[in-house]
C-alpha cells in the first residue's frame, strides 16, 4: 500500500547520484559523482511506535504523543504531524468523541472514525479539492498504522 508521507523499508544501499550536462555536440557528459548510503526502515519503526497503542481507543493527549514519535522517528511528514497534534476539529461539531469536546483530554476516542467522519462531512458539503486530498490522505494513513500495530 503507498501511503503518502510514510517511507515503506529500505536496506541499506549505495545510491550515486550523477549530475550531467550537454556539451556542444549535444552529447551528455557526466560533471561529477556522488555516493550516498541509504539505510531507511521507517516500517520497522513505525510498527514498534504502533504496538503501543489503538487508534480505535486513543485519548487526545496519546494522540499527540503517538504523532510526535512517528515525526521524530522520520515515519511521518510535518504536515502529518501537525494534523495529528493539533486537531481543531476536537473542539467544534458532534462527530468527535465526547471526552475530546468536554476538556477531558485523556478520555479514548476513534481517531480512524473521527477522521473517516471528517472526510465525510467535507464530501458532503462540497469542500474543495485539496482539502479532501489532504483528508483522505489522513485517513488512508491512519489505516495504514493501524494494520501494523
Amino acid at each position: 500500500m503507498a501511503i503518502s508521507g510514510i517511507q515503506s523499508g529500505y536496506s541499506a544501499q549505495n545510491v550515486s547520484t550523477v549530475k550531467t550536462i550537454a556539451d556542444r555536440s549535444g552529447n551528455v557528459v557526466p560533471v561529477r559523482q556522488q555516493q550516498d548510503t541509504v539505510s531507511i526502515s521507517t516500517t520497522g519503526k513505525a510498527t514498534e511506535i504502533m504496538s503501543r497503542y489503538d487508534l480505535t481507543q486513543i485519548s487526545a493527549n496519546d494522540a499527540v504523543s503517538l504523532s510526535d514519535e512517528l515525526y521524530q522517528s522520520g515515519v511521518i511528514s510535518f504536515q502529518q504531524h501537525s494534523f495529528l497534534s493539533f486537531q481543531p476539529e476536537l473542539g467544534k461539531a458532534d462527530n468527535v468523541p465526547a471526552g475530546w469536546t468536554n476538556g477531558n483530554a485523556d478520555a479514548p476516542g476513534n481517531l480512524i472514525a473521527d477522521w473517516e467522519n471528517e472526510l465525510s462531512l467535507k464530501q458532503s458539503f462540497g469542500a474543495d479539492e485539496t482539502s479532501l486530498q489532504s483528508t483522505q490522505q489522513m485517513v488512508d494513513l491512519l489505516h495504514y498504522l493501524d494494520s501494523l500495530g
